[in-house]
């Protein structure tokens, strides 16, 4: 089993989320930026806005240049690399949220496996101030030296061109020195485009790997048995889950039972066929 790093941290942030994210809608804004909702009325913070997913989902992501954990520059379009890619932002120094949101992803890709085969993860941190060493110290903190993920961040030009293709934002708080921000997944799509968002810090297995497999009809055809799972659950885009879709269940469940039976009722009319042309052929015999 996974030894989750710093618990003590994680106990910490969860706490301070947990009693701040009141304010906020269930953990949908990190730490002390959930408790802008409630400051902001006293014209204290500035509360950064949620993604507009109508006009981001479906539109394409710049090919930017990012810089991974060990000081290497690499393009967005060439780690994605015909694979969905999942996306966490965070930043280094955060002692909340952002510690609950990786712990979160880690745990779920855990749980589903796949990654490097079926879909790719990037942590990007979206702090000027990280550098590729900070960047490293946190890929080592939480065991992310594996095929398929990548922790990075990059020159500020270029990681804003990013955060400005999926409608992330931030703000810096003087007072705590921290970012408010909000706390999700963005999935893409193999081809680079925008396809869902995750909200939260912790993360349903299978409601991601159902997001994986709409991301993944863009650019190839999904498996039989894809197909057919994807096709029995919908999503309710209100509470960001997919739920069965009994009404399709049935139709294929009655349509099993009405083929098979068909089947059944030939198959025994043949029988009895059989049966009675060989007592017949022996009454003959006997004869």
């Amino acid at each position: 089993m996974r030894r989750r790093p710093l618990p003590l941290l994680l106990l910490y942030a969860a706490l301070l989320t947990a009693g701040f994210g009141a304010f906020a809608g269930f953990g949908a804004f990190a730490g002390f930026g959930a408790f802008a909702g409630f400051a902001e009325s006293a014209g204290a913070y500035e509360v950064p806005a949620m993604p507009d997913e109508k006009l981001t989902l479906g539109k394409e992501v710049g090919d930017v240049r990012l810089v991974d954990s060990y000081g290497k520059e690499f393009s967005l379009r060439s780690y994605i690399d015909g694979k969905p890619l999942i996306i966490s932002l965070i930043y280094t120094k955060c002692i909340t949220a952002c510690l609950l949101i990786t712990d979160g992803f880690v745990d779920v890709v855990d749980k589903m496996g796949g990654l490097g085969t079926d879909f790719k993860a990037l942590t990007l941190s979206f702090d000027p101030a990280d550098t590729p060493e900070l960047l490293s110290k946190y890929r080592q903190t939480w065991r992310l030296d594996r095929d398929g993920w990548i922790v990075a961040g990059g020159d500020k030009k270029e990681v804003a061109k990013l955060l400005a293709s999926l409608d992330f934002h931030y703000v810096f708080d003087n007072a705590s020195g921290e970012f408010m921000h909000p706390n999700y997944l963005v999935l893409l799509t193999p081809g680079g485009k925008v396809s869902k968002y995750i909200y939260g810090v912790s993360y349903d297995g299978k409601t991601l790997k159902l997001s994986l497999l709409e991301a993944k009809k863009e650019s190839s055809s999904l498996s039989v048995a894809e197909g057919f799972l994807l096709r029995c659950y919908k999503y309710d885009p209100i509470t960001g889950t997919y739920s069965a879709d009994w009404y399709f269940i049935l139709e294929v469940v009655s349509g099993i039972v009405f083929f098979l039976s068909l089947f059944l009722f030939l198959l025994s009319k043949k029988i009895y066929l059989f049966i009675r042309t060989g007592i017949g052929k022996t009454f003959k015999l006997k004869v």
